[in-house]
């Protein structure tokens, strides 16, 4: 089946599909995961496909991206709303959202000292969480 040939109503099947994973999920997860979860829970769906909605899907905004430790993108349906940063399990994945307060003022006078007008920036905090120091 050529793409052109499929139906709408696949797509849209597949991407509800897709998006309740997604909802489902506490953790940034990778294209080939998600993919594999949405595979076990019986979508028909390829990774092609996922690829392109997660694509689109980030490009919109109604998903957020990380780079892992060996530079995948990886993929969240973020709950929370505005300007905010993550603090992210190493070993699982799992992902909290954290204020930004202090974050925000860092980066301001940061951005002034060196003579920078601060444009945009991405903070992410990278630890172990407390269910993986347990199981250490």
């Amino acid at each position: 089946m050529t793409p052109s040939s499929r139906s709408p109503e696949r797509s849209t099947r597949q991407k509800r599909a897709l998006l309740t994973t997604l909802r489902s999920l506490d953790r940034f997860m990778s294209a080939q995961e998600l993919h594999r979860l949405l595979i076990e829970q019986g979508t028909d769906i390829g990774i092609a496909t996922v690829y392109q909605h997660l694509h689109r899907l980030a490009t919109a905004g109604s998903v957020e991206t990380s780079v892992s430790d060996d530079g995948g993108i990886r993929y969240r349906m973020c709950p929370a709303t505005g300007h905010h940063h993550h603090m992210v399990c190493t070993v699982c994945g799992a992902t909290r959202d954290i204020g930004s307060d202090l974050v925000e003022s860092w980066a301001r006078e940061t951005a002034g000292r060196m003579g920078f007008s601060l444009a945009e920036h991405i903070v992410e905090l990278r630890g172990i969480c407390p269910t993986c120091q347990k199981e250490a």
